[in-house]
């Protein structure tokens, strides 16, 4: 069964944010729709796979991990659902930026 994919509003900010930088600051519209195309085909894999990547030592509860999945120099901060078959999207973030719990 495919699972259900949901964003956070930190989440739909940070694309727009991704796109926004790529574009407007770094004036290359074609690699921000590429990045941009290129974390949603990550996501989508969750649909299939949503335990595809470890889960990490946070925590959103003390049941509910935080996933972490990868694309280039993104991290993509998830949570998976299984009574729900949903995968929560809380951020996507460079790796460049620290995050904590």
């Amino acid at each position: 069964m495919d699972y259900k994919i949901e964003y956070s509003t930190n989440a739909i900010k940070s694309l727009e944010q991704i796109y926004d930088y790529i574009s407007k600051v770094l004036f290359n519209s074609i690699a921000a729709e590429n990045t941009i195309n290129g974390i949603f085909a990550v996501i989508n894999n969750l649909k299939l796979f949503p335990n595809m990547y470890a889960a990490t030592e946070f925590y959103i509860s003390k049941k509910i991990p935080v996933h972490i999945a990868l694309y280039k120099n993104y991290r993509i901060l998830y949570s998976v659902f299984d009574k729900d078959y949903t995968v929560v999207i809380y951020d996507i973030i460079s790796s460049r930026q620290n995050y904590s719990n």
